[in-house]
């Protein structure tokens, strides 16, 4: 079989970009065994040639046009071009020519977020949105479907009785990068002497209770956030909540960072914070995991389930539930070893040895 990936997201360091790029070092070692052949398709950019010396899968570089021209047609047309019998869509969407030229479809779906606008309140959040909703359509012609997250597995069977396989992100890929404290001093970090949040300027991020909850434990620790520049934080807090402007002395918000740079933030953080309102899968949870890092997370899905009992849930709607449970990590370091007692369970599912496994059943099960 010849299965046709979409990778054109690789380039990007978070989000969609993460989980293709994740997708490549198990799909290089099912590459030309049981009769499986994968082909990558990447925008023309620099990271390709980084891609082809990493990787034995076979690239071809495909011209930028708009994401819906893209997915919908180009995609497919480049994939039959190639010969593959099998699409592999892992953004969501699955291309209209894809069921026209009679392609078996490989889908991931990461999320219905896109059913709610509550989370999305800007011009671009909603035409993302709309897009989403309007392609939805397509994911009944599917011959396999794959989610992220036991939640997006559950919601998929609830709202369109999709039956779909469960392979997450691994987070894995932090793993691979040395630690190296020099990194992070230009950020005005010079010690291990912070926490760190992955946060956004949405809502669902819940940035600003993270903020308000570090300011009254009134500890000299620092708070490092990322998932976003400092200006846009800087005018999300502004628009917010302005009255914590001045209680930032000891914020440091890097800005984007890439992916050594991320790694050594986790590798030297004392523990993580993110305590989303809402997420299709919940990536820091796993890359936090992968370091053996302590982390306060949501107790609500899919954060509680990727979490599980290494971490400390807390309501995210709750202030005094994340200050208390901050004061809890840095009043009492040695709870932040309880990521230790069960890294092994977090290897029996996240690790690349189980994902390629799941990814090979259901390629084999797509190509009989």
């Amino acid at each position: 079989m010849k299965v046709g990936l979409d990778g054109t997201l690789c380039e990007f360091t978070r989000g969609l970009g993460v989980y293709v790029s994740e997708l490549l070092p198990p799909l290089d070692k099912l590459n030309g065994k049981e009769n499986i052949e994968i082909t990558v398709f990447v925008f023309d950019s620099p990271k390709v040639k980084e891609l082809e010396r990493q990787f034995s899968l076979k690239f071809v570089k495909v011209p930028k046009v708009p994401t819906p021209i893209w997915e919908h047609f180009l995609f497919p047309i480049y994939a039959k071009r190639h010969k593959c019998n099998i699409v592999w869509h892992p953004y969501n969407v699955i291309g209209m020519f894809s069921c026209i030229f009679g392609l078996k479809v490989l889908v991931t779906i990461h999320d219905i977020m896109f059913m709610e606008f509550a989370y999305g309140n800007s011009v671009k959040l909603k035409l993302g949105n709309f897009y989403r909703k309007i392609s939805s359509f397509f994911w009944r012609f599917s011959d396999a479907t794959i989610s992220v997250s036991d939640k997006t597995k559950n919601d998929l069977k609830l709202h369109y009785k999709i039956d779909s396989s469960f392979i997450p992100n691994s987070g894995g890929r932090l793993v691979n990068y040395n630690k190296e404290i020099s990194l992070l001093s230009s950020y005005g970090v010079d010690d291990c002497s912070y926490i760190l949040h992955v946060g956004g300027v949405g809502p669902n991020k819940n940035t600003i209770r993270v903020l308000k909850a570090f300011i009254n434990c009134e500890s000299d620790k620092k708070l490092v956030v990322l998932g976003g520049t400092k200006q846009q934080f800087l005018d999300y807090i502004s628009k917010e909540n302005s009255k914590l402007i001045p209680f930032l002395s000891n914020v440091v918000f890097p800005g984007f960072v890439d992916e050594e740079t991320l790694a050594n933030f986790y590798n030297y953080c004392e523990f993580v914070i993110f305590p989303s309102l809402q997420e299709g899968f919940g990536l820091p949870i796993v890359e936090a995991r992968s370091l053996k890092k302590a982390l306060i997370t949501s107790d609500r899905e899919p954060m509680s389930s990727l979490a599980g009992n290494a971490s400390i849930l807390v309501d995210p709607e709750s202030d005094s539930d994340l200050k208390k449970a901050i004061d809890k990590l840095i009043l009492n370091p040695l709870e932040q070893g309880v990521i230790d007692r069960s890294y092994e369970d977090y290897l029996d599912n996240f690790s690349e040895p189980s994902i390629r496994k799941k990814i090979k059943n259901v390629l084999l099960e797509v190509g009989k």
